[in-house]
């Protein structure tokens, strides 16, 4: 085995790609310092997107992580006027995210 291909399929052996989807459904809570301009509310918010990840393993046990992709986001909206609601709907944000980290494999 020439040394090119000796490197390139250490290479190939330590890394590992994956994909998939998220959903999420989360509580709010949103507090106003504000007297009179908008009440406390609480709503629940959803979202989904995909997730792509890679991880390379490290000579010991270690890996190094990384994960990303895009995810939308639905929330209530909502406008106030001396304290009332006057106008309410739903809106949606597209938000792009990155994560990185170390692991250890059992």
């Amino acid at each position: 085995m020439t040394l090119p291909s000796l490197i390139n399929s250490t290479i190939s052996a330590r890394i590992s790609f994956g994909a998939g989807f998220i959903l999420e459904l989360s509580h709010v809570n949103q507090q106003f310092t504000s007297t009179g301009e908008a009440p406390n509310r609480s709503s629940l918010t959803s979202a989904f997107g995909t997730i792509l990840t890679a991880q390379y393993a490290l000579d010991s046990q270690a890996v190094i992580h990384l994960e990303g992709g895009p995810w939308i986001q639905f929330q209530r909206v909502g406008d106030t006027q001396a304290g009332a609601i006057i106008d309410e709907g739903l809106d949606s944000l597209l938000i792009w995210w990155l994560g990185a980290g170390v692991g250890w494999r059992l």
